[in-house]
């Protein structure tokens, strides 16, 4: 028997807000989540409990916020699941080991508590759903993602992005051909890189969506939850089948969300912003952008 029930995964791109709505929707009551404990304390599983534990309540969450913050807790996930941050390409069904399907639910059951007994988790980069699947037979997941032209320009202003060391040294393998031809056309502009970065991991989120019944995803622009997010946070809650909670619902609405999508407009050149659109025009018009 798994120990983990329904688990709830965000997928998102990097950079596409993803973050913002992670911590959001981890104040719900029911959900559990891994803090920075896991990564320094792995084999200390009750100060993640803990944490939740003080999370729980109006009076202390802020004290627990201020501190700690909902964490993808990438070393401790690495030592659980072997690649599961640092595969080269997307995780499949077929890269789940037999021990792996019994053992990461049983570790990540340690983490959580019976009052917030739905993990939720984020992970950016691949979309990993077959691999999560696989594992977690019941998994819930919500995919966000935001205009390529707005994760260009943050990846672009980053000086830990992996595009600076070219991309044959680093994270999302060799260039697809026609991305290549694109790359070298451009002479290699890196903001041209970062648009190529973009369009890899949305290619493979719309492959890898193929491959999981509708009634277990739901994909939430980054745009559309800033402008709504009350709407939005109702239809995630239905989807993962969260009991509604009046009180949360309040800590949403207090959020004041905003939408920095143009900064590319102030921080790029007209060049680069030449080269941006040209690069991401087919994909900025299937996801609506255009």
């Amino acid at each position: 028997m798994k120990a983990i029930q329904k688990p709830i995964f965000i997928l998102g791109t990097g950079r596409c807000g993803s973050t913002l709505f992670h911590n959001i929707l981890s104040m719900h009551p029911q959900i559990a989540w891994l803090s920075g404990f896991c990564n320094y304390f792995p084999n200390v599983p009750q100060l993640n409990r803990l944490v939740l534990y003080g999370d729980s309540f109006g009076w202390s969450q802020k004290i627990v916020r201020s501190f700690l913050k909902p964490s993808e807790a990438i070393y401790y996930l690495e030592r659980v699941a072997p690649g599961i941050i640092k595969a080269f390409k997307d995780l499949k069904a077929i890269d789940v080991g037999v021990g792996l399907k019994t053992d990461m639910p049983m570790q990540l059951d340690k983490m959580i508590t019976a009052r917030r007994h739905r993990l939720l988790h984020k992970f950016t980069g691949w979309p990993r759903i077959e691999y999560l699947m696989e594992i977690f037979p019941d998994a819930k997941f919500i995919h966000v993602y935001r205009d390529g032209r707005a994760v260009a320009n943050s990846l672009f202003e980053v000086k830990w992005w992996h595009g600076w060391q070219g991309p044959q040294n680093w994270i999302w393998g060799p260039l697809p051909e026609k991305y290549e031809k694109e790359w070298e056309d451009s002479n290699r502009a890196f903001i041209v890189l970062a648009a190529i970065q973009w369009k890899i991991l949305m290619d493979s989120f719309e492959q890898a969506i193929k491959t999981c019944p509708a009634d277990r995803i739901i994909e939430l622009k980054y745009e559309d939850f800033v402008e709504r997010p009350i709407e939005n946070i109702g239809n995630v809650l239905e989807m993962c089948e969260l009991k509604p909670s009046d009180q949360f619902m309040k800590k949403v609405g207090s959020y004041r969300l905003r939408n920095a999508n143009d900064k590319w407009k102030k921080n790029l050149t007209l060049d680069q912003q030449e080269l941006l659109q040209k690069s991401l025009s087919d994909h900025l018009q299937k996801y609506g952008y255009l």
